[in-house]
């Protein structure tokens, strides 16, 4: 069975500024690492499950002859790339796109009701914080 590959927009972002850098340090590289990155998702879409996780749900896949990772999540029929990173940078960056695809999707993956708890304690904490600062600062966050 072939998943079906879909590409986030902020992966998407994430994969053209690469190519554009590799392409401004040599002429084709930018195009070649392009070609890596599509036989990865190539092999995603094949073998979902052959790549670790990393963070939660999130998996990553290597990039060959770049120093770049593609981390993407498994749905029943999907997956779903949330970023393609290059391997020194801060990984928060993707995971706060993993935290924003739960509060939106309303995080339907088999964990549903123990994330929906964490979740709903999360966005208390969330709440009181914003309070919090927005007490001290005169401005409302909320």
């Amino acid at each position: 069975m072939t998943f079906d590959v879909k590409v986030r927009k902020q992966a998407r972002r994430d994969l053209k500024q690469a190519a554009q850098w590799y392409e401004g340090q040599e002429r084709g590289l930018g195009k070649s690492f392009i070609a890596q990155v599509d036989a990865v998702l190539d092999s995603v879409g094949r073998s979902p499950f052959l790549h670790p996780v990393v963070y939660k749900d999130v998996r990553r896949a290597l990039v060959r002859r770049f120093p770049y990772a593609v981390f993407y999540r498994v749905t029943t029929d999907t997956i779903l790339v949330l970023a393609v990173a290059h391997f020194s940078r801060d990984p928060s960056f993707w995971q706060q796109r993993t935290w924003r695809l739960h509060i939106r999707s309303g995080h339907r993956h088999p964990r549903n009701a123990a994330c929906k708890a964490r979740f709903s304690s999360s966005k208390l904490l969330a709440a009181w914080a914003a309070r919090l600062i927005s007490s001290k600062s005169g401005r409302s966050f909320a």
